[in-house]
């Protein structure tokens, strides 16, 4: 098994995941116009190739030396929890509002409580339309924890040989569950909670593959070929495709392009101007991610008030959002200084 190097920026990959992010905000505000125009979620599935990368990366070499699942568990939980518990809250104030109007989207009071418990917990709340009514992304929050957990309790101990049986077991899964109309748009509620089990184990288990086959060869480019994965990424985002061939398309993103992106993205390494633009779209990802749904309601407010035209309306939203991100991404740096200060035989850098 590869041993850890010293701890290295991916800034390729920064850029790669920021755009993902800002891709998924613009197609679930896509809503507000009607049918989505192009297939967002499909960033969830890279987003799981970056987590087993990163994970692999940083925490592959320490479990192996001894961190402890509990302890990994909790520098997770230390760098992922706030920034959702700060989209839990605005998506709780939204879903209460709405509650105490009577207007779309309310619910009885003992279930939100029900069901705000739940999702503060991390913790779907079955039985409903979607699993985090409170805050949508909420549910691939929680499979990130899910698969953190296991790769902490066996996948680091497994061969790379072994991950690649899970990774085709996972895909027979999708062979089953995948069909019209919803097709990799699944994980979100309980009628494809399966299929977001197997959509995680696939992407996050190819992304261990990819840190393991890079730990041995190391080679990076820093080369301006970097804009070819970036770019990568928001076709196979971005790209709509009608018909029977979507089938097709998000078979072969998910299976192919979004591994192979990835691969690029660690192998061509941005130049120093690209670099800040990069960390910038890196460091707002997150908290892009887990805010996003909750301020919808200030993008139809915009929407609502200038009249403005579809893609007007949605980069006005978009600036929204970035802007409300801003102060998560310093508290997001807050923490991962204060995961970087713990000592080395408790903490990897944070991922």
């Amino acid at each position: 098994m590869p041993t850890n190097p010293a701890p290295t920026r991916y800034h390729t990959l920064d850029g790669i995941r920021g755009i993902a992010a800002l891709l998924v905000a613009a197609y679930h505000f896509s809503y507000q116009f009607g049918s989505p125009p192009f297939p967002g979620f499909l960033a969830v599935d890279l987003f799981f190739v970056l987590s087993g990368f990163v994970i692999a990366l940083n925490y592959e070499g320490r479990l192996a030396q001894g961190l402890s699942a509990a302890a990994f568990m909790r520098l997770r939980v230390m760098r992922l929890y706030p920034l959702y518990l700060v989209g839990w809250a605005i998506g709780f104030a939204k879903l209460a509002a709405r509650t105490a109007a009577g207007a779309d989207g309310a619910m009885p009071a003992a279930v939100l409580v029900k069901v705000a418990l739940l999702n503060a917990l991390v913790l779907p709340a079955f039985g409903g339309e979607e699993l985090f009514p409170v805050n949508g992304p909420g549910w691939s929050l929680f499979f990130e924890f899910a698969i953190n957990l296991v790769f902490a309790l066996m996948l680091f101990r497994l061969s790379s040989a072994v991950l690649v049986a899970i990774a085709a077991g996972s895909l027979a899964i999708l062979g089953w569950l995948v069909a019209p109309p919803d097709l990799f748009n699944m994980g979100w509620n309980d009628a494809t909670f399966a299929g977001g089990v197997a959509r995680t184990v696939f992407s996050f288990c190819a992304g261990i593959l990819i840190w393991r086959n890079c730990a041995t060869a190391p080679q990076r480019s820093v080369t301006w070929l970097c804009l070819l994965p970036v770019a990568g990424a928001v076709l196979a985002i971005a790209l709509q495709i009608h018909g029977s061939a979507a089938f097709w398309r998000e078979w072969s993103v998910a299976l192919i392009a979004f591994p192979a992106i990835v691969w690029l993205g660690i192998r061509w390494e941005a130049p120093p101007q690209l670099r800040p633009t990069f960390d910038w779209l890196g460091a707002l990802s997150y908290p892009v991610y887990i805010i996003h749904i909750p301020l919808i309601f200030a993008g139809r407010i915009v929407l609502n008030t200038l009249h403005l035209p579809p893609p007007l309306a949605t980069a006005a939203y978009l600036a929204i959002v970035a802007i409300a991100a801003v102060p998560l991404v310093l508290l997001d740096r807050r923490v991962a200084r204060f995961l970087r200060a713990k000592p080395p035989a408790a903490a990897a850098q944070p991922a």
